[in-house]
């Protein structure tokens, strides 16, 4: 009883070549369904994965941050005081010299930080190649290879 059904269906797309492509077409959308919703589950599992790689550079920059302010604020002072004092330099001078070492030291923080964030989001080059794959697939399928 199936056979004959289908036989009849398959009959029917032999005789009118719109029911034919209306077919395919149907088959190309459901599959290319099917492929949005597995690129959508990739790029969460890729998300997931460079929250979790770029949580600890995250934590460094804004520590950074926070040292650098304080930074500015108190421990110039203090240091440029005692180096003025120490070193016989113009309070100014001193300050220059402890300002310009801290602002060494938040840069280093700040590229160590810079450089783990960007390794953390290679995680999407296995979403992108197989984004890229997808494509070429549907542009083949719809092109009749």
């Amino acid at each position: 009883m199936i056979t004959q059904s289908s036989n009849k269906h398959e009959d029917v797309q032999r005789r009118n070549p719109l029911v034919a492509v209306a077919s395919r077409a149907a088959d190309v959308a459901g599959d290319f369904v099917e492929l949005v919703e597995l690129q959508v589950k990739l790029a969460k599992f890729d998300a997931k994965s460079v929250v979790q790689k770029s949580g600890p550079a995250i934590v460094a920059v804004v520590f950074s941050a926070i040292l650098a302010l304080s930074a500015f604020t108190v421990l110039l002072g203090a240091l440029s005081s005692a180096l003025a004092e120490v070193a016989g330099l113009k309070i100014w001078a001193s300050q220059l010299v402890v300002c310009s070492a801290t602002l060494v030291f938040v840069a280093v923080i700040v590229m160590y930080s810079i450089r783990k964030l960007k390794s953390s989001l290679e995680c999407f080059s296995s979403t992108m190649t197989q984004l890229s794959e997808n494509v070429a697939w549907i542009k083949s399928v719809v092109r009749g290879r």
